[in-house]
């Protein structure tokens, strides 16, 4: 029953608190203070106000707040000596259902209803609503599909939709997804997230190798923020000025704050052609500016060699891991040794991840055989993924330079590579995105991204929320240019010492 509580929650932050003017909320107050005084009960003065002022506050709230998951999240953060405030408003609404309809019984039949009428006419004339009790009637029966767990979220819709007042102006969509939101707001999980029809056609759109939009990976922090992982090399994005670590603060006047990643992707992303205005914080500055880029047509690129041809120490970037990521990297890496070189840096700084059975066919291109990783679901099962015996692993000196961007995927390439000891990682802590998601598509065209295990290294180290250390860190350097140079260069320096040893 705790996900039918959860939901009904979210319908209650919808429905009574966002429909309920504040200014009668004083006015009900009043009422139940004089019926108080009238029935001769002694009132704890104190707490009363401390109630009325809390509801005061969440009802403001409330009407301030358009976003369920965002009523939900405030109506859930006001505590009174550990009872929800939408406790204490149940509580004060069923005195006022009691004090309305007469002091010697709160409970009236229909005729004792209809003799008090003038009384109820005579309330609401002077602009005071009071709720009405009326006798329950038998309840309703749900179909026989609904699960019984459900149940009680199919009563309130079914009541809720034949008896509310403003039931012809209610959307079915929009009470489904509210119910969805006060779900996944209790998980506090922001990788498990319900996607919008839209939004599913982008992720079937990026599967193709190719989209359109400014041309950024963008990333939603531990505390809520969207930023830019990094501009694709050649995009509208970077030629616009757009940089690795800025914050995304709003989108054509649409502030991010409070908008989940997907949300922000969808509105970032468009037809090639058309402008996007964004709100930019660049990363170091105070002040923010508005950068308009026009879209266009992406296409992704994910293994870009960055040396030149007979360099002694090959650079290679991976910025994604795609499904073609490690046969790309396969003969990019067959190309640069064909050219001479005899060391290899693979760069994943700034790579937001990918897929999972990419980066695993990636580690298999430098660890020969065994663990590359271990994935635990909620119930304690684990399954490890093994190095690949079908594809030929490169024994050449290896480099992995990698930074607070690199997340997911990456973390996976990044972990093996120490634990095994197939070489050594530059750069900074990574970012700590370490959970596997899969995509459930939902029958009205959207989809439910879960959360469903967390991955470790060989060793047996949680990558999720951690993240992972390089072997030599390169940080501390406010200019990202050279920032990155100086990475760069320790990972060269690092090859030339241990193809000097070697040569010994």
């Amino acid at each position: 029953m705790e996900i039918a509580d959860k939901a009904l929650k979210a319908f209650g932050a919808y429905f009574h608190l966002s429909l309920l003017p504040q200014s009668l909320l004083f006015q009900h107050c009043n009422i139940i203070f004089s019926k108080f005084l009238s029935h001769g009960i002694r009132v704890n003065l104190k707490i009363l106000k401390k109630i009325i002022f809390l509801l005061y506050v969440v009802v403001l709230q409330m009407v301030c707040i358009d976003n369920i998951n965002d009523k939900l999240l405030v109506a859930e953060s006001f505590l009174f000596h550990k009872l929800k405030i939408l406790f204490s408003f149940a509580f004060v609404t069923l005195l006022t259902l009691s004090c309305g309809v007469g002091s010697s019984n709160p409970f009236k039949t229909s005729s004792d209803l209809e003799k008090d009428h003038s009384v109820l006419s005579s309330d609401l004339e002077s602009g005071i609503s009071i709720p009405l009790f009326v006798p329950a009637e038998e309840p309703l029966r749900a179909p026989s599909e609904v699960p019984e767990e459900l149940l009680i979220i199919w009563e309130v819709w079914a009541h809720l939709t034949r008896d509310h007042v403003a039931s012809s102006e209610f959307s079915p969509e929009e009470f489904a997804e509210a119910a969805i939101n006060g779900m996944l707001a209790e998980l506090d999980d922001p990788h498990t997230a319900y996607v919008r029809a839209a939004r599913h056609e982008i992720n079937s759109e990026d599967l193709q190798g190719k989209f359109e939009g400014i041309g950024a990976h963008v990333q939603s922090t531990r505390d809520g923020k969207i930023v830019i992982v990094s501009p694709i090399e050649g995009g509208p994005a970077e030629a616009a000025g757009i940089r690795a670590g800025d914050t995304i603060l709003s989108v054509d006047g649409v502030l991010l704050e409070d908008k989940s990643l997907l949300d922000a992707i969808t509105l970032i992303r468009g037809p090639r052609g058309t402008a996007v205005l964004l709100g930019i914080l660049h990363l170091g500055d105070i002040d923010p500016v508005e950068i308009s880029i026009t879209r266009d047509e992406i296409p992704l690129e994910s293994v870009l060699v960055r040396s030149n041809p007979g360099d002694e120490i090959a650079h290679i970037r991976v910025t994604d891991f795609f499904a073609d990521t490690a046969e790309k990297l396969y003969l990019a890496i067959n190309q640069v040794i064909d050219a001479g070189s005899e060391g290899l840096i693979i760069d994943v700084r700034d790579n937001p991840g990918g897929l999972l059975r990419s980066s695993v066919d990636v580690v298999s291109l430098f660890v020969e055989d065994g663990l590359i990783l271990s994935e635990i679901d909620g119930s304690g099962n684990k399954r490890e993924w093994i190095a690949r015996d079908d594809i030929p692993a490169f024994d050449i000196p290896l480099v992995v330079l990698a930074n607070e961007y690199s997340a997911s995927a990456s973390e996976i390439l990044v972990g093996s590579v120490q634990d095994t000891k197939r070489g050594k990682v530059v750069g900074d802590t990574t970012f700590g995105k370490g959970s596997v998601s899969i995509l459930r598509p939902l029958s009205n065209g959207a989809g439910l991204y879960i959360t469903v295990a967390h991955w470790y290294t060989p060793a047996g180290r949680l990558i999720h929320g951690e993240g992972l250390d390089p072997d030599i860190e390169v940080s501390g350097i406010t200019d990202r240019r050279e920032l990155e140079s100086e990475q760069t260069n320790m990972a060269i320096q690092i090859l030339q010492q241990e193809l000097k040893s070697s040569q010994r």
